[in-house]
């Protein structure tokens, strides 16, 4: 999905010698991905930290290895303009990461945001869904 790059390549008169020196992120891929926000422990101190995590399964097992020394705060579902319907890139907060099972026997990723619920590359307008499992949030615990 991406690629981190230790010294860029943009060649241009507009940005200062201090931004050109700077590392990146480029997607390269028109997909949907997650943007987390963590906390970890360092030593005694706890610090946050973001992810890029590029898929599902990716995000499946990061929730799963949560423990007290690393524990996902918050979930943004980024997703290209032809998945959000409105021509741009979206970043939305992610309410809700579930997998249920279609009429067919498949199971589907849902990400429940604000304002809809995405399903695989798109909007979800299944109502014959049976949700297997709720991802994240976690079970609701006392404010860290």
């Amino acid at each position: 999905m991406s690629k981190d790059h230790e010294g860029p390549t943009i060649i241009s008169s507009l940005f200062g010698a201090d931004f050109l020196g700077r590392p990146f992120m480029r997607q390269t891929v028109m997909i949907p991905w997650f943007y987390l926000e963590a906390r970890v422990r360092y030593g005694k101190e706890f610090v946050g930290e973001m992810f890029m995590v590029s898929s599902f399964d990716a995000l499946k097992d990061i929730l799963k290895i949560q423990h007290e020394s690393f524990r996902v705060r918050s979930i943004q579902y980024v997703t290209p303009g032809f998945v959000n319907e409105t021509g741009q890139w979206k970043m939305e907060p992610l309410l809700e990461a579930s997998e249920a099972i279609n009429q067919q026997g498949e199971r589907v990723p849902l990400f429940k945001v604000p304002d809809r619920t995405y399903s695989h590359l798109g909007v979800n307008t299944d109502v014959n869904l049976k949700r297997v499992s709720i991802l994240f949030p976690a079970v609701k615990r006392q404010r860290e």
